[in-house]
């Protein structure tokens, strides 16, 4: 294994790090950048703030905005971080490697195949759009399908966000599977703060069942059948609703949508749910991502339901999570009443859900998954260099 100290790493990110993979990006920056190596964020947006935001500032942060010159770094050797294989990523990534002879790895983290079919049937687009539609907005944002199993076979390495996304990596190339984490700056895991889970619309005598992210057109079906069985519960009695966080594509009826929080006021609002939801079974979307909320949920030690794929697949039905097997309106419904039902099971699944989060979850311990990659990209690097 190569001395970090003597390791530069640029990431290259796809967007900007207030987003979910450019938290991802920042924390797992921080972890190599806090191991000794020197680590280079290329992001969009407000990086300078972003970084802020997210915890501090460290490293380099370079604004991907902006036309950018690369040198090498005295006494260490450069690689990059492609994360993911988007064209926003894949085309710098290709045009500095080229020039550098720096070596580089890709991170998966989608079924990007399922996230381009989606946007094109959803927009009216054809299946095969012309190959300038992704050299333009908006097809630079996706991963174009017959340039990346070319960007993966030169690669020395590729990330996996689950191990299912091995699927779609060529053959003898390595990988390293690597989850998300949670903020262990935040404090998860605090008592629920009454006032505040007022001010979200939830009345003292209410269960509050929480969605905390975004919600895109890509699981906006999960979301809507999530909605759908809160409704079920309470048209059969019961005093419940649901709260979402983030974008809302659409508005649903009966829904709380509290809009954007800061990472702290999503945390209380985790604190005061009775039940966590993922929603949506095991299907040609979900069993190739992971959802960056579930670290943060199992970190809140409070009950959570997630679909039995991605991570979910690491756990335990009944033990540390309630598992979905299909994602239906009934089955979500029956799982949360079976939550709400019996508070010595919510209390053992919460506690149980957080000491996996803080064994198998922490940044620290999911950035130490890259170590494989990463040696064997300096050594290509050096190789290269020769």
């Amino acid at each position: 294994m190569m001395n970090p100290e003597q390791l530069r790493i640029v990431y290259i990110a796809p967007g900007a790090l207030n987003g979910n993979n450019g938290i991802h990006i920042y924390n797992v920056a921080r972890a190599w950048f806090e191991r000794g190596a020197h680590t280079t964020i290329l992001a969009h947006g407000d990086i300078e703030q972003h970084a802020k935001d997210n915890g501090g500032r460290f490293g380099e942060l370079i604004s991907a905005d902006r036309p950018t010159m690369f040198a090498d770094i005295e006494d260490r050797v450069s690689i990059v971080h492609a994360w993911t294989p988007r064209q926003n990523v894949r085309l710098p990534t290709v045009a500095l490697t080229a020039a550098s002879g720096w070596a580089y790895v890709v991170h998966l983290e989608d079924n990007e195949f399922e996230l381009l079919g989606r946007h094109l049937t959803a927009n009216g687009l054809p299946a095969e759009p012309p190959e300038a539609w992704f050299n333009v907005v908006p097809g630079l944002a996706y991963t174009h399908p017959k340039r990346m199993p070319e960007f993966l076979s030169g690669a020395s390495g590729v990330s996996l966000i689950t191990a299912k996304l091995g699927e779609h990596v060529p053959t003898g190339i390595p990988t390293a599977l690597m989850h998300a984490g949670f903020d262990e700056a935040i404090a998860w895991a605090e008592p629920a703060d009454a006032n505040f889970r007022r001010s979200l619309g939830v009345r003292d005598d209410e269960k509050m069942v929480l969605y905390a992210g975004s919600v895109v057109p890509a699981h906006l079906a999960d979301f809507t059948a999530l909605s759908d069985s809160v409704a079920a519960l309470r048209n059969a009695g019961r005093r419940i609703r649901l709260v979402q966080t983030g974008r809302a594509e659409r508005l649903l009826s009966g829904v709380l949508h509290a809009g954007f929080l800061s990472r702290t006021d999503v945390a209380r609002a985790m604190q005061c749910a009775d039940v966590l939801v993922q929603p949506g079974g095991p299907d040609v979307f979900n069993e190739f991502r992971f959802p960056s909320k579930i670290p943060e949920f199992l970190a809140s030690g409070r009950p959570t339901l997630l679909p039995a794929s991605n991570i979910g697949a690491a756990m335990t039905d009944g033990e540390n999570c309630l598992l979905l097997h299909n994602g239906s309106v009934t089955e979500m419904a029956n799982a949360i009443a079976r939550i709400l039902d019996q508070p010595e099971l919510a209390k053992r699944i919460g506690a149980a859900g957080r000491e996996f989060a803080m064994k198998h979850l922490r940044w620290s311990v999911c950035a130490q998954a890259l170590e494989p990659i990463y040696d064997r990209a300096f050594e290509q690097t050096i190789r290269n260099r020769q």
